[in-house]
């Protein structure tokens, strides 16, 4: 369900990363909410929100996490080339049917 915030806060944030940080929109900062084997929260906190950034910490401290985010985030690319090009090819038979 989207929030009150994430509507008013802008762009909806797609990738994956984003299932294991949360964003603290006062201080501008994010924290890593990746569990350890003790249930403990990595607690890990970075400025900004640039996904670039928080996919790096997540690659060198949650090796196993970044490969589920890494697979999901292609997956996700590879959907918007596909439709991409679907509509690409939908327009160009609009065109032809045109003319």
């Amino acid at each position: 369900m989207t929030t009150l915030v994430q509507l008013l806060s802008g762009r909806k944030k797609e990738s994956s990363v984003w299932d294991y940080f949360s964003h603290n929109a006062i201080t501008n900062k994010c924290r890593c909410t990746v569990l350890d084997d003790k249930g403990d929260e990595c607690g890990f906190e970075m400025a900004g929100k640039k996904t670039s950034n928080l996919k790096l910490h997540i690659k060198a401290k949650h090796p196993a996490v970044f490969i589920f985010i890494d697979k999901d985030d292609k997956r996700k690319q590879s959907d918007v080339t596909v439709n991409k090009q679907t509509c690409k090819i939908k327009a160009d038979d609009m065109e032809e049917q045109g003319s």
